[in-house]
């Protein structure tokens, strides 16, 4: 199994070559078309993604270098451990993904994994259970931008967190244990124990812009390539609902800003509904990208967003 494992890996490797020199070509090819997006893109980050991630990214790692994440925690790690299986350390990080969104949680994930306080296996699972977005983009962004009410914004949260839950609960009765030998050896050192207010705060600023940067970026590449792919789609006759569910298992933004071209508003938040769930493969580059150094396995993690997306769709279905 190993061998051909080894096998696909080299045939895919193959293949990377010849699919840049094909996207290269397609974006010099429409350039103009790509520069548009481009344009589109970096405004969108600008007016929306930066306002609502940035302070609350920052203020997630200051919680988790300062050492106030566990003192502020505390009382529901026990039974968030209880129901995940994991440690009550591992849980901690959890509650910055509910608040802070996507990448919050996965930095403080890898310091405490980092310094040896949870396992491996806890990192993997709530690396993956933690990535949704954050309240403010579903309240401000979705709800009222996009729907014109908080409040459906605020379903749509609750249906992500519900899903969140879920797939902790399967991933505790049909994963295998974690040894907590794993912990901390396998990983580049990162920060130990708590820091002083001053130092936390500005490796904290320093650490969210860097990740601003990189979502930012990823968002921009993404939403270009995506705008090109539609124009050759749109011309084969794929049909519009289709090139929205396109856009937004890439990238989720996008996915959902081309939902509000869909005149039926339910239809509207359920499908906004999965794209939190999956919430496209550009969030996942860039936690591979946080993640780059370590010995991380993200077979877990793709399986349970996967299932998080499938729980939002039915969760969906019933609210809306």
């Amino acid at each position: 199994m190993t061998v051909k494992k080894a096998n696909v890996r080299r045939s895919a490797a193959r293949l990377y070559p010849f699919l840049t020199a094909g996207i290269a070509f397609i974006i010099v090819k429409n350039s103009e078309s790509a520069s548009r997006e481009a344009l589109r893109s970096l405004s969108l980050c600008a007016q929306t993604l930066i306002p609502s991630l940035f302070p609350l990214t920052a203020l997630s790692e200051l919680l988790t270098l300062s050492g106030a994440l566990y003192s502020v925690t505390r009382i529901l790690q026990k039974p968030l451990s209880r129901l995940f299986g994991i440690s009550e350390q591992a849980s901690a990080p959890y509650f910055l993904g509910l608040i802070g969104g996507y990448t919050s949680s996965c930095r403080s994930a890898l310091l405490l994994c980092g310094n040896g306080s949870i396992s491996k296996t806890d990192c993997e699972t709530v690396i993956a259970l933690s990535n949704m977005p954050s309240l403010a983009f579903l309240c401000s962004y979705i709800g009222t931008g996009i729907f014109k009410s908080s409040t459906v914004g605020w379903k749509i949260w609750g249906i992500t967190v519900t899903a969140s839950v879920l797939s902790g609960v399967f991933n505790r009765i049909f994963s295998p244990k974690g040894k907590a030998s794993e912990s901390g050896r396998h990983f580049q050192a990162f920060s130990k124990g708590s820091l002083p207010l001053p130092r936390a705060t500005v490796l904290a600023i320093s650490h969210s812009a860097n990740s601003m940067l990189l979502i930012c970026a990823c968002v921009v590449f993404f939403s270009v390539i995506i705008a090109l792919c539609e124009d050759v789609l749109t011309g084969l006759g794929v049909s519009a609902n289709a090139l929205k569910l396109f856009s937004g298992f890439f990238e989720i933004t996008r996915g959902v800003n081309e939902s509000a071209a869909l005149k039926n508003e339910s239809a509207r938040a359920v499908l906004c509904s999965v794209l939190s769930g999956w919430s496209g493969l550009c969030v996942h580059f860039q936690v591979i990208s946080i993640c780059e150094g370590t010995s991380l396995s993200f077979k877990r993690y793709f399986i349970l967003k996967a299932l998080q997306g499938a729980l939002c769709a039915a969760l969906g279905l019933l609210v809306f």
